[in-house]
């Protein structure tokens, strides 16, 4: 609801205060719980996610897709780097970094998004397009679901 009310009146505020607008009415309160989130169901995920979408769409008025995320959240997340020559060092491994609270630091995106990339296969977070990497996806999951 407050989306809504935030579109309206967006033409009429310069896009530094429409960013500040979002900041603190959507983005910092989802934020602010966001390890809790992490254990939701798809379901009741799935809603949040809709309305980060529809935030970000605001406020660069186009999609975000493969490649082109924030800043914020791609510094975040780092390439795996091996100190000496593995096998493992072609397969584009993220790091996951060390949590100093292990309840709560293991359910951070930092810690959460990584883990997840890493177990996907080689042939699907390799990939360099957003429609192959979603194809390939799709596939995976329903093998998940139903193998």
């Amino acid at each position: 609801l407050q989306l809504r009310y935030i579109a309206k009146i967006s033409s009429f505020l310069p896009k530094n205060v429409v960013s500040q607008i979002i900041h603190a009415f959507i983005s910092s309160p989802l934020d602010y719980c966001n390890s809790l989130f992490s254990c939701l169901p798809a379901s009741a995920a799935s809603g949040l996610q809709m309305v980060q979408n529809a935030a970000a769409r605001l406020l660069t008025g186009t999609k975000l897709t493969h490649g082109l995320a924030p800043s914020c959240i791609s510094a975040l997340l780092t390439p795996y780097i091996t100190p000496r020559p593995l096998i493992s060092a072609d397969q584009k491994l993220l790091h996951i970094p060390q949590s100093r609270f292990k309840p709560k630091g293991d359910r951070t995106f930092s810690a959460v998004a990584p883990t997840l990339m890493n177990q996907l296969p080689l042939s699907i977070h390799s990939v360099k397009s957003l429609q192959q990497f979603k194809k390939l996806m799709k596939i995976y999951l329903y093998k998940q679901a139903f193998a």
